[in-house]
């Protein structure tokens, strides 16, 4: 069994269903998981582990505070559970608190990746195992369906790295992904609740809208976004499902086509589903 926030990563509900996994949800709040649900979950469940993404969480992008990250840590190590940290995100954040596994390195299996933060092309990610055993029983895994790395994309990952290319690049992706999210806000006005930073947006939709009518119509404009439903596996138990949408904001290099877009979004939101676009015949 896994417990993990209502709205997680699809990816850990496919892994789920491939290995004969329930998944539980832990109620959270703006903060994130709530730790005296956790604690109550981990007591009557006995899970296997806990799947965590505490930094601009996918979809909701919610940043968890450095004082529920240590509230979480201290619960996996009484409750001797442990923790998969998924942390593809920290490094666009405006200064994130340090990762769950600084306080319970035992605990904490993380994760991170390249692909998210400096650019998808760069397929190179990046685990920590706290202990020998598992680092091997890892590696056979991964040698069974990947056999390797790939040499030249590690060797440029690594190269980008230690001669502060990344770091440099990490700057104007963070800079790009705030005006981004100022232009979000501006148009969104009213709806919008980012954090301004990242490169997703979750909004949460007016009654009128349930979010997978939503999505259709919008990509019926031309407009992609994710409904809420896909976060929200089929089989997941203690879920408080709501009716969102996610919208990345970095799916187009041309900013002046993502600001099109969140306008006929806008404009889109502010009438009901049975109501015609402005000009339709």
């Amino acid at each position: 069994m896994i417990l993990a926030e209502p709205a997680s990563y699809p990816g850990l509900h496919a892994a789920a269903v491939q290995f004969g996994r329930r998944v539980v949800a832990v109620p959270a709040d703006a903060h994130g998981m709530r730790p005296d649900m956790l604690e109550q979950a981990c007591r009557q469940h006995r899970p296997g582990l806990i799947y965590l993404n505490p930094t601009l969480q996918n979809p909701t992008a919610v940043t968890m505070p450095e004082g529920r990250r240590r509230d979480i840590a201290g619960i996996a190590k009484r409750c001797q559970v442990r923790i998969v940290e998924d942390d593809p995100y920290w490094l666009l954040a405006e200064a994130p608190p340090p990762p769950i596994a600084t306080w319970a390195p035992e605990q904490v299996i993380y994760l991170s990746t390249l692909s998210k933060c400096l650019t998808p092309g760069l397929r190179v990610a990046f685990v920590r195992l706290p202990h020998p055993q598992e680092r091997e029983r890892f590696l056979v895994a991964l040698r069974s369906f990947a056999l390797m790395a790939a040499p030249l994309t590690a060797a440029l990952a690594t190269q980008w790295i230690l001669d502060g290319s990344a770091v440099g690049w990490m700057q104007g992706i963070r800079q790009e992904a705030r005006l981004r999210h100022r232009l979000a806000r501006d148009v969104l006005a009213g709806r919008y609740s980012g954090a301004g930073d990242g490169l997703h947006v979750w909004l949460e939709l007016p009654g009128y809208w349930p979010s997978s009518q939503l999505a259709q119509a919008a990509g019926s404009e031309g407009i992609a976004v994710t409904p809420a439903e896909a976060f929200f596996a089929a089989g997941t138990t203690g879920s408080a499902r709501v009716d969102a949408i996610r919208i990345s904001l970095g799916s187009t290099q041309d900013r002046a086509h993502l600001k099109a877009g969140l306008h006929r979004l806008s404009h889109l939101l502010a009438r009901r589903p049975d109501t015609p676009a402005a000009g339709s015949a």
